[in-house]
Parts: structure tokens; sequence; C-alpha cells
């Protein structure tokens, strides 16, 4: 079972800025690149409680690391 890494992308950058990187990783672990822009929610809490929830969903017993 592979390990998860949640990349998320600084204020002024496009989820691709994890491209080489994430290239590099995916044979040993899950990658998930998180696009900030395209969240719904109105404040930070709420879009920390949907991400926590679809970490949760993905795997709750699972390794999960968040870069």
């Amino acid at each position: 079972m592979k390990q998860h890494l949640w990349f998320i992308h600084g204020n002024l950058q496009q989820p691709t800025v994890w491209d080489t990187l994430s290239e590099h990783l995916e044979a040993d672990y899950e990658i998930h690149k998180v696009n900030l822009w395209t969240a719904k929610q109105s404040t930070f809490w709420s879009w920390a409680e949907d991400f926590c929830n679809i970490v949760t969903n993905v795997g709750a017993q699972q390794n999960h690391h968040l870069i």
C-alpha cells in the first residue's frame, strides 16, 4: 500500500508547480495535487474541514503527508 503525498501550492502558484517533483515520487507514493484556485469554501476553516474530510475518505488508516 502506497503512502499518500498531498501537495498544496503557494498563494501565487498553480498545482503544476509540483509536476516535476511528483513525477519522481509517483512510483512510490500516491500523489494528490490540491488546487486552491478551485476551492468553493469562503473561509480557511471551512476549506480545512473539507480537506480533512477528503483525506479521511481516501484512507483514514493510511499514512498521509502534507507538502
